[in-house]
């Protein structure tokens, strides 16, 4: 239903059934939240844990078997370095960046199953 203003202008009528349910909204975000106040708990208590258990990890490999541990931050400084190059280029190049990497990356492949 639309109401004409003054300055003949159609606008929407608001519907006092949807304010009474926006108001409801902040509280039954809060009741949510607070009925499930444990499980969030121990879903934060367990990824605490699973953290402070691979960085012990990551100590005894380094004493223990030094190449697997030099292996592994190699890798990590790959992810790091290509996630860095990622955001990088998406800042820079805009929306059409993904197509035109994935076309260059498939011509790549073509060029690479003719020479072989």
């Amino acid at each position: 239903m639309f109401q004409k203003s003054s300055n003949d202008v159609t606008m929407p009528i608001p519907d006092l059934g949807n304010e009474a349910a926006g108001a409801d909204a902040p509280s039954s975000l809060q009741n949510t939240l607070n009925d499930n106040k444990g499980k969030l708990a121990l879903g934060v208590a367990a990824t605490l844990g699973i953290m402070v258990f691979y960085k012990w990890r990551e100590k005894q490999m380094a004493r223990e078997e030094p190449e697997d541990y030099a292996r592994l931050q190699r890798l990590k400084a790959g992810v790091k370095s290509s996630d860095a190059s990622d955001t990088h280029i998406k800042k820079d190049e805009g929306e059409g960046s993904f197509t035109t990497r994935l076309a260059a990356r498939k011509g790549r492949k073509d060029k690479g199953a003719g020479d072989a």
